[in-house]
């Protein structure tokens, strides 16, 4: 009779590490087992298997454990919590064997990563389109695609606003990134100016910060501070669990109020302050005058005039409705005060309130004015509620005020980014020391031992030695991780994300998390024999390379110098039908140039090299592996993988083996000996000894290998008893030894399944070379909001009207640009309209001025102002052919004729101009019942040089219209020395009447001056009856050719405000007048009636007079004669 023996209880952590085991007491139960060795069954998902029938957790209290009774426990991970303030899901106790993460399949699920691609990241070896062979276990992504989700493509989208409820984000490295709001902005108005307050989240950790900007204009630098173009700002940061000093955070501005005009009586509102459940404790109402307050006086002058306004408030319950009586009481005291501004005026009304939730409203003192010379209309444009709430965060912040301008405006606020590092626990060598770091190791810990959103490992728990040569390795070879986590993630997600830019993956060792690198190792941790290998467990895949297999990889990330999608091309020397072609990808966390072009360059290496895989079954030999375990591999099936036996016997440097070997007849052979530890010993020279199945190994090779390996051949061969005789690997040379990386591994029974892709030395080394320069070209991302650049400008001082001419440079983004104008350095503008080329000329007052130009892009949003100052015209500008001359020049009689006939000719040419306009109103108005238009242009620019023609040609009728025009533009420019033609026809019966026009302009330009040459012909009938015509010409020289003789003849020359007649345009005695008052008259004979002068003098011309004539009434006249 056989007695049956207390069998030991085992726990084990799926896919078969073991965690623990312990001997029984007889007949104890199950959960009195479990109380006495004081196992977790609740840490983790655990069952109880018995005899291999599982036994519900009810039944653990009622079973005993026997003599013979097997007893298993089984574990499996889990990922954890998924709160919104962490990066990572707390993974909690992970107790994994080391091939825990092959189990792709089920195992993915259970570590968080879910769907098909989680599992083939997990796997290893990714087959992509077109051929491209992934065999490297670091977090590689497809890239190419621009989906809104893809982190490099989905940067440039970003705007600051606020996400409740969603994860705060956790950045490492240095980033430059759009933070949230940690608390809603508000604005207030202190005096006539408005402050906006912004309080932005860094996000979890502290920060040594760089830059602030907006768009890509710098706000704040470490090195020089405010950007003393910004006025108004102040900036204060704050590290977590600081109060905010800088102002007020809990402040709820009430949706309601949305520039209402305030009346009197009427009342205003009343609208709901504070949200349900927040308590306020001050109100403030803010009141904006938007045509500015005051009168015009008889006098003509601006003068003061007052408003005011009354603000009430009482309290209201949750749903709003008023509690105890209603009442309204006064916020505060009335606000009464005289303004003289013809620019908006803000003011604000406001008082602290008992603790509660209020409703306000507000009204005016007075009536509006009806008088049109007073401007006093005003609005309710703010209700703010000043609740009580938190001072302090858990995130870094940075808390902004800045004064309301056109440089920092509402666009500015929700565009702001912060180029920051994150500061993370370094070791120095001596101590813990916190310090902004890019190191992937340091994240990588961090995001393992953090407690507040990370792994939450002890230190005791992690392979601190791993993750201090790794970060030494990545700062000799200038690799960095920059990464903004800004969704949930798995731990060994964001572990993998980490190290990834390093070539690293997490891995565990029993309960120790650790980490390996793909990299080429000089001595394989595992060797593995057919000694090892299950027989006929063997197979080998070679994946061949398809005939359009790409040969090219182009690495995509974002640039740490520009913040911008650059990409880095692999091999260097690629065509541009290679690249088109090529397998994109994006390594997340690289930013660094030199780190990129390594990466993939390595990724493609690994592509051409790495194309075999094999896949056996070990026993216990399979547990000892890990996922990137490097491992050398001998087996008979492949005849170049070299040969295998078991060591016999061992006499010196003679190994007696179990079977004969194949020696070859000339050349070295290699023998590697497996440690009792399954690693490799060699290779070392040897020779055939007695015979075939004797290895005699070279003394000399064996003492430099014991040297290298500090491991003796004694040490190899003394095996405790009971033990499997020692393996070793023989072949000729070293060529067979073949180097492996175990990608997978399938635990079934007592057996492994492992996966392994065969190494190749060329895969890891690297030219050293400094990477190709960016192209250079236009960035493809255009910049949030367009700047103008290169703005210069000049007053056309010799023309009347002044005229300000201006250019700049294209603007990338833009579609167009305003324009406006200061006449008092920037206290009040007035706007010179819209343009869509990079030119403006626009007619100003004759006084010192300040230009400013903004562009504006396809989604309406205005860039910065660009800004130019100009002087007044000088006295040294003033010339004679900009001098005006009044009709009181001339004389009585011969004035009014003139004014009759100009006020004539300018009537008739203005009601054809206003009748255009019509016209042109009723086109933009698009109310016609069929309107078609057609357009053709054809643009050629390279660089400094533009031309372009320009035909548009548009119909369109109407109830009681119909309107036909052609325009015909061209143009041409080289720098500043522009040419414009426009020609256009009109034809067009409206209600206001008919028109039949044609004009041209011709216009030339350079960096001094502008002329032009325009002519309308236009003939129409006005509503009240009557047909006109009207030829005008604007022209200095007036010339006319005689097509006979092909002279020519300047009848007139205008030149500015002058005109000058020639004698040509004057037949002979044909000039008649009742008058003629001129200061110097040139006569060869004068024919008169009277001559009436102050002085008459006669004599030769450029001569001393012979006769005066001299004399003033009622003085007696005198007469000298003179004489030679």
């Amino acid at each position: 009779m056989t007695t049956a023996t207390m069998l030991p209880v085992l726990h084990i952590a799926a896919p078969g590490i073991e965690l623990a085991r312990a001997m029984p007491k007889a007949r104890e139960t199950v959960a009195s087992f479990l109380r006495r060795t004081g196992w977790s069954t609740t840490r983790t998902p655990t069952i109880c298997v018995v005899n291999g029938e599982p036994v519900l957790r009810a039944q653990w209290r009622k079973t005993r454990i026997k003599a013979g009774m097997s007893v298993l426990f089984q574990s499996l991970p889990r990922g954890g919590s998924m709160n919104g303030g962490s990066i990572a899901g707390l993974l909690g106790m992970i107790a994994l064997t080391a091939l825990a993460p092959y189990a792709a399949g089920g195992i993915a699920t259970a570590l968080g990563v879910s769907g098909a691609i989680g599992k083939a990241v997990i796997s290893g070896a990714i087959l992509l389109g077109g051929g491209f062979l992934l065999s490297t276990l670091t977090a590689v992504k497809a890239g190419g695609d621009q989906a809104a989700e893809t982190p490099i493509y989905s940067w440039a989208r970003q705007s600051n606003s606020a996400k409740p409820l969603q994860p705060i984000p956790c950045a490492y490295g240095r980033t430059k990134r759009t933070c949230d709001y940690a608390a809603v902005p508000w604005s207030s108005f202190e005096g006539n100016n408005q402050y906006v307050h912004l309080l932005l989240s860094e996000g979890v950790g502290k920060f040594e910060r760089e830059q602030i900007l907006i768009g890509d204009t710098v706000l704040w630098s470490a090195e020089d501070g405010l950007n003393p173009n910004f006025t108004g700002v102040t900036i204060d940061f704050y590290d977590p669990g600081e109060e905010i000093t800088a102002f007020p955070v809990n402040v709820e501005t009430s949706e309601e109020v949305d520039g209402q005009e305030l009346q009197y009586p009427a009342w205003t509102g009343g609208f709901i302050a504070n949200a349900s459940g927040t308590t306020a404790t001050r109100l403030v109402f803010d009141v904006v005058c938007p045509n500015g307050v005051g009168e015009v006086n008889d006098n003509g002058d601006f003068a003061f005039y007052p408003v005011g306004a009354r603000a009430e408030y009482r309290p209201v319950d949750s749903s709003g409705n008023p509690t105890g009586d209603g009442t309204w009481s006064l916020l505060g005291s009335e606000f009464s005060k005289f303004f003289r501004s013809k620019s908006a005026v803000r003011f604000s009304v406001g008082g602290d309130v008992p603790p509660g939730r209020y409703e306000g409203r507000l009204r005016r003192l007075i009536f509006k004015s009806t008088d049109p010379n007073v401007s006093d209309t005003m609005i309710w444009a703010g209700l703010r509620a000043f609740i009580t709430g938190p001072k302090s965060f858990p995130v870094s912040t940075i808390a902004i005020r800045a004064k309301a301008t056109d440089q920092f405006s509402g666009d500015s606020a929700s565009n702001l980014a912060v180029v920051e590092t994150r500061i993370l626990p370094v070791w120095t060598g001596s101590a813990w020391e916190e310090q902004a770091t890019r190191s992937p190791a340091w994240a990588a810990y961090d995001i393992a031992t953090n407690t507040e959103y990370g792994g939450r490992f002890s230190d005791t728990r992690m392979d601190f030695q791993a993750f201090y040569d790794l970060d030494a390795l990545a700062a000799s070879r200038g690799d960095t991780f920059d990464y903004d986590f800004t969704s949930t993630q798995p731990v060994p997600d964001a572990l993998d994300i980490a190290l990834g830019a390093c070539r690293a993956k997490h891995k565990w060792l029993g309960g120790t998390l650790s980490l390996f690198r793909d990299e080429w190792a000089s001595v394989p941790e595992v060797m593995l024999t057919d000694g090892e290998i299950v027989r006929g467990s063997l197979e080998i895949e070679y994946i061949m390379k398809p005939s359009d297999a790409q040969q090219c990889v182009v690495h995509e990330y974002i640039n740490e110098d520009t913040w911008q999608i650059e990409e880095a091309v692999a091999p260097r020397d690629a065509t541009e039908e290679m690249i088109a072609d090529a397998t994109r990808l994006q390594l997340e966390g690289v930013v660094n140039r030199a780190q990129a072009q390594r990466e993939a360059e390595f990724l493609l290496r690994q592509n051409l090299y790495r194309r075999r895989h094999a896949t056996f079954e070990t026993e216990y030999e399979g547990r000892m592996l890990s996922i990137g375990t490097p491992i050398l591999l001998q087996s008979d099936l492949p005849l170049e993988w070299g040969q295998g036996a078991k060591i016999a016997q061992q006499i010196g440097t003679s190994l007696y083996l179990d079977r004969k070997l194949t020696w070859a007849e000339t050349g070295q052979h290699y023998v590697v000996l497996r440690t009792p530890r399954a690693k490799s010993f060699g290779p070392i020279k040897c020779s055939m000894g007695a015979n075939a199945a004797v290895v005699v190994l070279d003394g000399t090779d064996l003492g430099i290998v014991e040297a290298a390996q500090s491991l003796t051949l004694d040490n190899v061969l003394d095996l405790e008893p009971g033990s499997p005789l020692p393996s070793l690997a023989f072949g000729l040379g070293t060529g067979w030894v073949r180097r492996g990386v175990v990608s997978r591994g399938t635990p079934s029974g007592s057996r492994v399944q492992i996966s392994v892709y065969l190494d190749d030395e060329r895969v890891h080394v690297e030219d050293g070379t400094p990477p190709p320069p960016l192209p250079t070209g236009t960035s493809l991302v255009l910049p949030t909001f367009p700047q103008v650049f290169g703005l210069t400008a000049r007053i056309i001082a010799n023309e009347v009207p002044r005229r300000v001419e201006a250019q700049w440079a294209p603007s990338a983004g833009a579609v167009t640009y305003v324009a406006r104008v200061s006449y008092d350095d920037g206290e009040n503008w007035t706007a010179l309209g819209e343009t869509r080329e990079n030119i403006l000329s626009a007619v100003v007052d004759p006084f010192a001025l300040t230009l400013q130009v903004a562009a504006v892009n396809a989604t309406g949003k205005q860039g910065p102002w660009a800004s130019y100052s100009l002087a007044a015209p000088g006295a040294d500008e003033v010339r004679a052919d900009n001098l005006q001359a009044t009709i009181d020049s001339f004389k009585a009689g011969l004035r009014e004729k003139i004014v009759e006939q100009n006020d004539a000719a300018l009537a008739t040419l203005n009601e054809k101009l206003e009748l255009q306009a019509q016209i042109q109103a009723e086109l933009d108005a698009q109310s016609f019942l069929d309107r078609q238009e057609w357009r053709f242009q054809l643009r050629a620019t390279s660089d400094r040089v533009t031309a372009s023609y320009t035909e548009a040609i548009t119909v369109a009728v109407g109830p009681d219209s119909a309107i036909a025009q052609s325009i015909t533009d061209l143009q041409a420019q080289v720098d500043n020395i522009g040419a414009n033609l426009n020609v256009s026809w009109t034809t067009a019966v409206t209600p206001a009447g008919a028109l039949a026009a044609y004009d041209i302009v011709a216009k030339v330009s350079d960096s001094l001056s502008t002329t032009q040459a325009a002519m309308t012909i236009a003939a129409y009938s006005a509503v009240g009856g009557g047909a006109y015509s009207v030829v005008s010409f604007d022209a200095e020289k007036f010339i006319v050719k005689n097509t006979v003789s092909g002279a020519t003849i300047t009848p007139f020359v205008i030149d500015g405000t002058s005109v000058t007649i020639s004698g040509t345009l004057i037949k002979e005695g044909t000039v008649t007048a009742e008058a003629l008052n001129v200061a110097t008259l040139d006569a060869i004979s004068i024919q008169m009636g009277t001559l009436k002068g102050g002085s008459i003098e006669l004599g030769p011309p450029g001569s001393d007079p012979l006769i005066v004539f001299s004399g003033a009434v009622p003085s007696a006249p005198f007469l000298d004669f003179y004489s030679s």
